[in-house]
């Protein structure tokens, strides 16, 4: 568990700040934002370059409403939230990742009114 957890520093990106879950009472810089995060299975713990680039392209948009494509971990839709959408309808293909999404919107302080996930149904060939 030591080895899973230092894989996961607290990140200072930008305007925010990553906070994996046993850090999330971690001391912020005056102005940062914060997005709690339980890392799993789910693609965006703000480790991978696109996720960091996002982020930064995020810090300069305005956007009130925001779809999500493929929102792995919720990260991105998070930090629109921070920002001050007022809703974020986040689409995943996997359901395992949804599940996740969910509990870091939880964390994170989202009623279900400003934060849905839609796990992706396709039928089987």
């Amino acid at each position: 568990m030591r080895e899973y957890k230092s894989r996961f520093p607290v990140q200072a990106l930008g305007r925010f700040v990553i906070l994996p879950l046993w850090r999330r009472r971690a001391k912020l810089p005056r102005g940062k934002l914060p997005i709690i995060l339980m890392p799993g299975q789910a693609f965006g713990t703000g480790l991978h370059d696109s996720t960091r680039l996002m982020l930064k392209a995020i810090e300069t948009a305005q956007a009130r409403s925001v779809l999500d494509v493929g929102a792995g971990s919720g990260i991105l839709g998070f930090a629109c939230l921070r920002l001050g959408a007022n809703k974020v309808l986040s689409l995943e293909i996997e359901e395992a990742a949804c599940h996740e999404m969910k509990g870091n919107a939880k964390l994170n302080g989202y009623k279900p009114s400003q934060f849905a996930c839609a796990a992706a149904a396709f039928p089987r060939r």
